[in-house]
């Protein structure tokens, strides 16, 4: 019984094309029909768009709400 299933699993493995292999490597990155497990392209989007509306926001900022250097508190150097 062993050697027929190891037999089985090895023609599963060899039927394997490597185009078939492509087709589901790009299917992980393309394919976000599941709201549970968004695709790659999908989570990088969502990385991306958070990273730009977050340097919007600080370039939106007044630079007068931003504190002046204090070399006294402050772990960086000086201002000269």
């Amino acid at each position: 019984m062993g050697e027929l299933r190891s037999a089985e699993i090895r023609d599963s493995y060899a039927a394997l094309g490597l185009e078939e292999l492509m087709d589901q490597h790009i299917d992980r990155l393309t394919d976000s029909t599941d709201p549970m497990r968004p695709s790659r392209l999908a989570r990088l989007t969502k990385l991306y768009d958070a990273f730009i509306n977050s340097v919007e926001s600080i370039k939106a900022t007044p630079p007068e709400l931003f504190r002046r250097h204090d070399p006294d508190r402050d772990a960086n150097t000086a201002v000269e």
